[in-house]
């Protein structure tokens, strides 16, 4: 008889989950300018699947969307950070990958096997701006070496700094697979690392758990 009443009862909770979707909403953080494909594919796949339900996207830098997961403003986000996220988080890490240095071909630092972080003292550096967490590694590399790092350039796109890079305005501090031809990438001593995460709250409701595991699949 109890074995009946469970089965009973977990008919009606997917049956409510279900209905929870169709009528539901759901609000998705991520970076700035994200065009990471298996975001995209996935987040198209949810909307195909799940038409009754209403979604909101925002793009904002990590940190503010981090918070706004944190306080519930958001029920899904995709953010760049070097830092473990919240415990109260489930995520899942699709990349992680070291901060580099990129400058010009034929630069001095080209040379060498790593750059120490006490060399970036001496040049203009860009990067990406403050709540990001290209800057925030880039923020606890300086404090781990003792040597306050401060931009020249803060850019809100890998794009941009890439190109005043190229245009010999300095060398751009970013993730390894953002720096490719013409710039090379050059390797730091003790580097922190980029790491890309999809998170949502422990307990979400169903439309962002959906969500969520659509994601974590094509990511």
């Amino acid at each position: 008889m109890q074995a009946v009443l469970a089965g009973v009862d977990s008919i009606e909770r997917v049956s409510d989950e279900l209905n929870g979707l169709v009528r539901g909403s759901v609000r998705i953080g991520t970076i700035i300018g994200c065009t990471i494909p298996g975001f995209l594919d996935g987040f198209a796949e949810f909307r195909a699947t799940y038409p009754g339900v209403s979604a909101t996207l925002v793009e904002d830098d990590s940190e503010p969307l981090i918070e706004g997961l944190l306080r519930g403003e958001l029920d899904v986000i995709l953010v760049a950070h070097c830092e473990p996220l919240p415990a109260s988080f489930a995520s899942l890490m699709f990349v992680d990958e070291c901060i580099c240095v990129g400058v010009p071909e034929g630069h001095p630092w080209c040379q060498i096997d790593a750059l120490d972080m006490r060399e970036l003292a001496e040049v203009d550096v860009i990067t990406l701006a403050a709540g990001t967490g290209i800057r925030a590694a880039l923020e606890l590399m300086g404090q781990a070496a003792k040597c306050d790092i401060q931009p020249a350039v803060e850019a809100h796109s890998p794009d941009t700094a890439l190109g005043l890079v190229a245009r010999g305005a300095g060398v751009a501090v970013l993730a390894e697979s953002m720096i490719g031809p013409p710039l090379r990438a050059v390797p730091l001593r003790n580097a922190a690392h980029a790491a890309l995460s999809v998170a949502v709250r422990q307990s979400p409701g169903p439309a962002a758990r959906a969500l969520f595991d659509v994601l974590c699949r094509t990511l």
